[in-house]
Parts: C-alpha cells; structure tokens; sequence
C-alpha cells in the first residue's frame, strides 16, 4: 500500500490541477459609439493570484480603431475618450474577451471566453 501512494505521488498525480474557464455576455443590446457596455461573467477554477478582466477590441473595415482592457467588474465606454473610432463614428465590429494574467515564469495572455458584438456609431 505504501509503495502506490508513493508512485501516485511521484507521478504527480496528486498535483491535478482543474483548467481554469470562464464565461461571458454582453448585457447591452444595442451598443453604440459613446455609450457605456458592462458584461455577466463567470469563473472558476483561476489560480488564486489570477485577476479576471476584459479586452474589447473594435475595428472598422478591418483596422483597429479602439482597444480598451480592464478588471471585469468595471463598466467600458465604447469609444473611450479620444479614439480613432470617436474621430471617425459609424458602426463597428467588436470583440470582447474575459481572460486573466499569468505573470511567472514570463507573461502569458489567458483568454476564458469571447463575445462578438456590433456597436451602433
């Protein structure tokens, strides 16, 4: 008996960790340029350092024209406040990501979920 809870732990078994998931949802309906967007989020199994939080990337015609990241909780102006996509208006093609950080032994970008969605100019 002794010998196999050695070789479970030699093998690491015991060290199973769960993968890390995570879900979003955008809570607007119809987003436009200038307005505020919040989203539902879940997670579970992130390591205990790990801080959930949200990239919104937005293009028009294929070009970027906004990038905004924060903490999930925290609700994001569509735009910001000085932006290619406020210079230009017009709608926008935009895709949201709940990810977290994972900073040693280097950085390394975790992302959960994502959720696309078109924003009104």
């Amino acid at each position: 008996m002794t010998v196999f809870v050695w070789l479970v732990l030699a093998a690491g078994l015991s060290a199973v960790k769960p993968t890390p998931s995570g879900s979003l949802v955008l809570d607007q309906v119809a987003p436009s340029l200038g307005t505020y967007v919040t989203f539902t989020w879940t997670v579970s199994n992130l390591p205990g350092w790990a801080t959930p939080r949200i990239q919104i990337i937005c293009s028009q015609d294929d070009v970027i024209v906004y990038v905004v990241a924060g903490p999930a909780w925290q609700p994001f102006l569509l735009g910001g406040g000085s932006s290619p996509r406020l210079t230009n208006g017009g709608p926008a093609a935009c895709v949201a990501t709940l990810y977290y950080w994972q900073f040693h032994p280097f950085q390394v970008f975790h992302p959960l979920d994502t959720v696309t969605f078109a924003a009104g100019g």
